[in-house]
């Protein structure tokens, strides 16, 4: 169990968060993911499904990466400007959606699997929706995700990028993943 539970913006009725450390190998896999995956610079997130110890499918909140992200250049808080994801960043989905959505055009069945959550500290209401749609058992967070994916440590990457583009220094998707 984390140190202390946060007040997340958004969980169903009767749905709750399971926790796992950084070193289980489902919550690397999930790391990984959003690693090799995300096209996300502001909130790099990966998820996969596991049933029977077997992931059945892996996905990463996708989308057109640049360095600097718009919802944090326009001040957006949490849960807000994600019209800018998809009309800038083209972004296609959530991680928990495009890891079950590659679990189906695999021809798994995601009832009664698993889900582990790297980059993030809670899901949306549409991730949660499609996650209980879906039949998926439960849904793992890293342990302490609340105090280590949070909006402080994305804006001290954001601001030592934005330093980093004015010198003229070309930005890596590594510069910008989260370093735990």
């Amino acid at each position: 169990m984390p140190s202390s539970v946060p007040q997340y913006p958004y969980l169903p009725h009767n749905r709750t968060f399971s926790f796992v450390s950084l070193t289980h190998p489902m919550m690397q896999a999930a790391r990984h993911a959003a690693q090799q995956q995300s096209g996300c610079s502001w909130w790099q997130t990966g998820a996969v499904i596991v049933k029977d110890g077997t992931i059945l499918g892996r996905g990463a909140n996708k989308g057109q990466w640049q360095p600097l992200c718009p919802r944090y250049e326009q001040g957006c808080g949490t849960g807000e400007g994600y019209e800018l994801c998809k009309n800038i960043c083209k972004q296609t989905g959530h991680a928990e959606t495009t890891a079950i959505d590659d679990c189906l055009g695999q021809n798994n069945n995601p009832a009664h699997a698993d889900l582990y959550l790297f980059g993030h500290w809670w899901c949306c209401e549409n991730c949660w929706n499609t996650i209980i749609h879906h039949n998926i058992s439960t849904v793992f967070l890293l342990k302490d995700a609340h105090t280590i994916f949070t909006r402080e440590s994305r804006t001290r990457v954001k601001e030592r990028i934005k330093t980093a583009i004015q010198k003229g220094e070309t930005i890596e998707k590594n510069d910008v993943f989260w370093h735990i």
